[in-house]
């Protein structure tokens, strides 16, 4: 792979449009959708949950015109046949001040360095340097760039910063970087003109020093401007720092459907069958016309009408179908059949859910579970549909696309009416909780005041979010907190990294909506598309997971850095985008890439004497 390729994944994951890409000799950012070309057929993938899901909030957002249907599709990729120029994503120089290399174009500054600052106007196109008098010199992007919190991002007007309030703002004399550190620490850099005026950077993390944000969206092109303009305040960001890009990320297990046979009658009888609103209408549709009834035979009328649904494209937002994707998932991971899916190479999902005497142990900890499920085929689909910076937006529980309606705003990849997306294969286990256990767990007069302290803390955190994503409950931190715990386990005897590894918590209603938390599970995974997905390392852990759990339960009981872990709060140590107890990096958090919550909503104080609630 070349310096300067990324794989399909890191287009969706971390590199997507609006990124900034960090070459041998330039910082470039990826271009939006607009600019990505498409002079070949691209390949569509078809999941139907979630193209209703994004339509609908994206529409309700305002990001996606009413009516316009959405695609997704896999980003273009490079090949060695000749045309890659045609296939590739295109991206472009940002930001365009640099500075010159040390040892080039720099004059002696007492304790420290002083580098010429140039614009990329004042380059060479050719050879992307600097000709300073009769010699070329390489340059550095400048480190330091301009942002907003919806997303804009600009190059700072450095000249007029610096003649800020001294009347000369026409001045063109060079300007420097200087220096006088080895930390690179803001009290030591500042930036000067020949003509004697200078700003230091400590003053430049002050609010409003940069001015308002113009709206400006670089990977647009140069000259891109939101239409709706923008009233933020610019703040200053580091190039490469990590809240420079937070990708907004939606995904879902895949399904099984028999499209060949369910879908074709569908379509033939779509005009009537779409006015149905729920499953008591298409049961009583079906016993009044034999004919059709018998064409779909035995099939189970819930995944007649969950097919309806994805056929018409959902037209009815109050429809279940409409709700948290996690609900379908769970409904058929949990559905009690001894296979689910088809064995097949080309199968999105295939189960097996195991019988009793081959995973209970007699161990008190398995009155937790009621149904174990070896996941040997499954197929996550991902779509990347928004971006951040400067701070992530929270994220729903259940799945649904919230954030999108947060204060938080994403920015926008460009009008189109396609995503970028990609199909990962792999396996997993799917653990089902019994509702009754997990209650007696939860409702604990201690994990009350714990749960009681995590909500506090959520909710003063998400104050400041319009429409943001309601606590979800005591059930799902101790799920999750589990979920962590076991990941770390499985992670030391499957075979696969612990990177490898994510999670899906399922803590929903009983009627897919509201009431009473009674759907429970959690299915720890692994998706990749090439062969690091499948290897059968960890639906092999299935029959063991009792002492999996027991022994990962075991560990939680004591962390290397208690006792300050231990006693940790959520009021205690609350910095604005952690809201956990008990948990750090020695214990409960795991890669950020494997946890659906971003390392937040756990504690593992509420782990602790788990035996004691079934004694």
């Amino acid at each position: 792979m070349s310096d300067n390729e990324i794989r399909l994944s890191q287009m969706i994951m971390g590199f997507g449009p609006g990124a900034m890409i960090d070459l041998p000799s330039r910082s470039i950012i990826v271009g939006g959708l607009p600019l990505w070309r498409q002079q070949i057929e691209p390949r569509i993938i078809i999941e139907p949950r979630l193209q209703e899901m994004l339509e609908r909030s994206l529409t309700e957002s305002g990001r996606l015109p009413a009516g316009v249907r959405l695609t997704l599709r896999q980003p273009p990729y490079a090949t060695n046949d000749g045309d890659r120029m045609k296939r590739d994503v295109p991206a472009l120089v940002f930001p365009l001040w640099f500075v010159c290399d040390p040892d080039s174009g720099t004059t002696p500054s007492a304790g420290g360095s002083r580098r010429r600052m140039v614009q990329w106007k004042e380059m060479e196109w050719s050879s992307g340097r600097f000709k300073d008098g009769s010699k070329t010199v390489s340059v550095t992007p400048m480190r330091f760039v301009a942002a907003c919190k919806k997303g804009h991002m600009q190059d700072i007007n450095w000249r007029g910063l610096v003649h800020r309030g001294q009347g000369q703002t026409g001045c063109r004399s060079a300007m420097w970087f200087l220096d006088r550190g080895t930390s690179a620490d803001p009290k030591d850099l500042s930036i000067e003109c020949d003509c004697g005026a200078r700003v230091e950077f400590e003053y430049l993390f002050a609010e409003g020093i940069l001015g308002g944000c113009n709206g400006h969206q670089p990977w647009l092109g140069d000259q891109s401007v939101d239409p709706k303009g923008c009233n933020e305040n610019l703040k200053l960001l580091v190039r490469g720092a990590t809240n420079a890009y937070f990708p907004q990320v939606a995904n879902v297990i895949a399904l099984p459907i028999d499209a060949d046979h369910i879908g074709d009658i569908i379509k033939a009888n779509l005009a009537s069958l779409a006015k149905l609103t729920s499953v008591d209408q298409l049961i009583g549709v079906l016993s009044f016309n034999q004919a059709l009834s018998s064409m779909f035979g035995a099939v189970d009328p819930v995944q007649i009408f969950s097919r309806i649904q994805e056929l018409k494209g959902a037209a009815n937002p109050a429809t279940p179908v409409a709700g948290s994707p996690k609900v379908a998932e769970f409904d058929i991971l949990a559905s009690g059949k001894d296979l689910i899916g088809i064995n097949s190479i080309d199968s999105r999902l295939h189960a097996k859910t195991l019988k009793d005497d081959e995973w209970r142990t007699g161990d008190i900890l398995e009155q937790l579970l009621t149904r174990v499920v070896a996941v040997k085929r499954l197929t996550e689909v991902t779509c990347l549909y928004g971006f951040t910076r400067l701070e992530p937006a929270p994220v729903a529980s259940d799945g649904s696309l919230e954030e999108v309606l947060l204060a938080v705003e994403g920015a926008s990849l460009g009008e189109a009416d396609w995503l970028p997306a990609i199909e990962q294969n792999g396996e997993g286990i799917f653990l089902q909780f019994d509702p009754a256990a997990v209650s007696a767990i939860v409702q604990s007069k201690f994990n009350i005041d714990r749960v009681n302290e995590l909500r506090l803390a959520y909710d003063d955190w998400t104050g400041k979010f319009k429409n943001s994503p309601s606590f979800p409950g005591g059930a799902y931190t101790f799920l999750h907190s589990l979920s962590h715990a076991l990941m770390s386990e499985i992670a030391l005897q499957c075979g696969y990294p612990a990177t490898s590894i994510k999670e899906r918590v399922y803590a929903l209603p009983t009627d897919g909506t509201q009431g009473t938390i009674g759907r429970l599970g959690i299915l720890l995974y692994t998706s990749a598309s090439g062969a690091q997905g499948s290897l059968g390392g960890l639906v092999a852990m299935a029959p063991k997971i009792v002492n999996l759990m027991g022994a990962a339960v075991e560990k939680m009981q004591v962390c290397s850095n208690d006792p300050i872990c231990s006693e940790s709060t959520p009021q205690a140590h609350f910095d604005g985008s952690l809201v956990n107890g008990a948990a750090c990096n020695a214990c409960l958090l795991v890669p950020e890439t494997s946890c659906e919550m971003r390392n937040m909503l756990l504690d593992r104080l509420m782990l602790l004497d788990l035996h004691s609630a079934f004694a």
